[in-house]
């Protein structure tokens, strides 16, 4: 599909201009955002777009280069896109809108366009809830289901009643709760200004008595913390409620309640799910996403299957509830799926597996050999060293980058290794570092093995989902390149100090950010400043402004991946930690009862969970046991992304570079 991206490098492109991918993704974006959030006629919102865009083109286009750019990317959001993509909406069906008359709606929001990160999910769509109907959200996977229905729940959609109260059910992010259900409802309930007496009532419809109560949250079985999370919904007495898989990890028991419960309610509901048993039992209604548009069908999953056979047969495939364990569920967790029991049987599991996941394309990146990091110049001294670690370093990586860094010991590897990668800053105006702006980095450190000695009274699979929380690496923000020192924090509450950065936007062609000032608390106090100004001048900008910079690029990536790259749903990471050979039975025990090499295994299914673009291991055969290592061999040779490591081992480099 054509994307707002594609539009803007076209335009640039055919006026002989060069401007940095950077840029034209943040064009890019501002364009999608103001097509989006308008709802004037086409000459008005031309005229917004003007404003917005030409300020920063204005060096590269002409006024009419700058207006054809504009017409471009409104006939791309508003006229409906090319031809053949029109064509494929009509042909996936769906009953025509009800008429604009028609009483009955819950919301009703018309001719609405999605976009995100230059990307059109939602090209001049209509968003139609009926009270009381209960609708089946299905299409490939990527096509931004889950994304519209966070948009739906921040109400963040052009023309979305403001009054209606939206709950979005997610019983995954309980996992890592470690109050008592009963301490996490009254919790809840203050927040929402109810009392004590409402979340036990709540906590009372869904099935918990006094003792299960007292459980600790994080104990509770998937079916039990599903339970959990309607009790919350039940609190803030929600007029609509949105589902995103919420059959992930439930029993055929738990998924038995799900479906009554939400069958004897008449509250509005939008759920995405790949259990289409589950869907043909809830669903009323089903809307079928695909091609930028939602398609509407009536009477349910099984009407949608006979009128569109071939699309519900080229639906992702579907996750099926597994055994109950026993006859009496309980709170407490459900026993594991059966694995397998004979000690060849997981031999065989263990020796062969090593699935690296698709990091996919980076907008901007044509080939794989086009650089995706690159330094230029780059120098390196310790805080106490008397002369620079690294001088005048150069290199570039691609996504098909096979390299070895090798050298005698003290010469410098990992320390070029963590500049790379962004544990360590070059020094001050001295070169460049440039990664691509979207660019996912996994680092295996040599001490990657120790870092699971902080865990291991933990399982891995609580150990991926805590990590990952909420899109973002816990391990992330210790990185020093990024996460304040005690004397920074001090520094940044001093009056006249920069304190916070609260925005970022493109200026004149100089990519500048807000920044706030400690000792000025009106919102008005804030000044706009260009990066290279930041970088350079120390003086009125020391080093901890810079991680600042960094963790506000770092928010703003994860939100515009909604936050989550992938989400951390207990089927997602059993997936993935089975991909690396660990057996459910493995993930639901304690890490301290691994093996070297299973915890080998745990470290790499980590570093991989982001599905990164780059992979950098140190010295891999120290920490890695043979099986793995000859496992790990294999499955770099297949990886779609780039791989960089250090290394004294002759026959790894031999096979892998």
């Amino acid at each position: 599909m054509v994307s707002v991206l594609d539009v803007t490098q076209e335009t640039v492109q055919a006026a002989g201009a060069s401007l940095d991918t950077e840029v034209l993704e943040y064009i890019s974006d501002i364009a999608s955002s103001v097509v989006a959030d308008s709802d004037g006629s086409t000459e008005e919102v031309l005229e917004e777009l003007r404003e917005s865009v030409a300020p920063m083109l204005e060096e590269s286009l002409s006024e009419e280069q700058v207006a054809q750019l504009c017409r471009g990317i409104v006939s791309l959001l508003r006229g409906g896109g090319p031809p053949e993509a029109q064509s494929e909406a009509a042909a996936s069906g769906g009953e025509p809108p009800p008429e604009a008359t028609d009483e009955g709606f819950l919301v009703r929001c018309e001719n609405i366009i999605m976009a995100f990160a230059g990307r059109v999910l939602l090209r001049k769509s209509d968003l139609l809830l009926k009270k009381g109907h209960k609708y089946g959200l299905v299409g490939q996977n990527g096509v931004g289901k889950s994304t519209l229905l966070g948009r739906i729940a921040q109400k963040d959609i052009n023309g979305f009643p403001a009054g209606i109260r939206c709950v979005f059910v997610q019983h995954e992010v309980l996992v890592v709760c470690r109050q008592s259900v009963a301490e996490y409802m009254r919790e809840q309930a203050a927040e929402l200004g109810a009392d004590g007496t409402a979340a036990s009532r709540a906590l009372s419809k869904v099935g918990f008595t006094e003792q299960s109560e007292q459980q600790e949250v994080a104990e509770l079985s998937g079916g039990w913390r599903m339970r959990l999370a309607i009790a919350r919904a039940i609190l803030e007495d929600a007029d609509l409620l949105m589902l995103d898989e919420p059959t992930n990890h439930l029993d055929v028991g738990a998924v038995a309640w799900l479906t009554g419960y939400l069958q004897q309610h008449d509250t509005t509901m939008v759920i995405v799910s790949h259990d289409y048993d589950f869907l043909a039992d809830v669903a009323t209604d089903i809307i079928y996403f695909d091609n930028g548009t939602l398609a509407y069908f009536s009477g349910g999953f099984q009407r949608f299957q006979e009128l569109r056979p071939q699309v519900v047969a080229a639906l992702p495939g579907r996750t099926k509830a597994m055994p109950t364990p026993d006859a009496e569920a309980t709170p407490a967790r459900e026993a594991p799926k059966e694995a397998p029991t004979e000690p060849g049987q997981i031999a065989v599991l263990l020796t062969s597996t090593l699935i690296f996941p698709d990091p996919g394309p980076l907008e901007g990146i044509r080939g794989r050999n086009k650089p995706v990091l690159r330094l230029t110049g780059a120098r390196f001294t310790y805080p106490e060293a008397g002369s620079p670690q690294l001088e005048g370093v150069s290199c570039k990586l691609c996504l098909n980058s096979r390299v070895a860094i090798t050298g005698g010991n003290g010469a410098g590897k990992t320390t070029l290794l963590r500049v790379m990668v962004g544990e360590l800053e070059p020094d001050r105006g001295i070169g460049e570092v440039w990664k691509h702006q979207s660019l996912r980095i996994a680092y295996v450190a040599q001490h990657s093995m120790h870092h699971l000695e902080e865990n291991l009274e933990r399982t891995p699979l609580a150990y991926i989902q805590d990590r990952f929380y909420l899109g973002r690496d816990r391990e992330l923000a210790k990185l020093q390149t990024i996460a304040l020192t005690a004397e920074e924090e001090k520094l940044r509450t001093q009056t006249g100090m920069v304190s916070e950065v609260v925005g970022r936007a493109m200026r004149g062609g100089s990519l500048m950010y807000e920044v706030k000032k400690a000792g000025f608390s009106r919102k008005e106090d804030t000044t706009w400043e260009p990066l290279e100004i930041i970088k350079s001048n120390e003086r009125l900008y020391p080093p901890y402004v810079m991680k600042l910079v960094r963790n506000y690029d770092e928010k703003m990536k994860a939100m515009q991946s909604g936050m989550e790259v992938r989400p951390v749903t207990t089927a997602e990471v059993l997936r993935h930690l089975r991909d690396f050979g660990i057996t459910e039975e493995l993930a639901r025990s304690q890490v301290r009862g691994m093996s070297a090499g299973q915890k080998s295994r745990l470290v790499l299914c980590a570093a991989m969970w982001s599905k990164p673009h780059l992979l950098a291991l140190d010295e891999p055969t120290n920490y890695i046991d043979n099986e793995t290592l000859n496992v790990l061999v294999h499955s770099l040779k297949g990886f779609k992304g780039g791989v960089v490591c250090i290394t004294h081992n002759k026959a790894f480099v031999d096979q892998v570079c």
